[in-house]
């Protein structure tokens, strides 16, 4: 009986893990360069208006990652083009990477 309640439990857990799973691609500084510079790529930069005007990659909008109506502002984004997200330590993107792979962006 033990056996099959740690089997479960197992399971249940296993199974939470992976719902959990977003599909979103991290890549490399090389490779992130060739994919911003295709058309028909979304790319924002989610640092706030004061670190955007400290420094950004000048091809880049601002997503204020801050902003309290920024998953709002993700909406109006266009979900049948790719995105591109950029912040300095990756911290911020992977957040908004996961958010958007939920709301079935690219």
């Amino acid at each position: 009986m033990k056996k099959w309640l740690l089997l479960i439990i197992t399971m249940v857990l296993t199974m939470t893990i992976h719902a959990q799973e977003t599909e979103y691609t991290t890549l490399a500084n090389k490779e992130f360069a060739q994919m911003i510079n295709k058309k028909g790529i979304q790319f924002f930069n989610v640092h706030t208006p004061g670190e955007y005007a400290e420094k950004h990659i000048p091809e880049a909008a601002i997503l204020d990652f801050k902003n309290p109506d920024f998953a709002s502002k993700t909406d109006s984004l266009d979900k049948s083009q790719p995105v591109a997200l950029y912040y300095l330590t990756g911290k911020r993107s992977k957040k908004t990477a996961t958010m958007m792979a939920k709301k079935s962006f690219q």
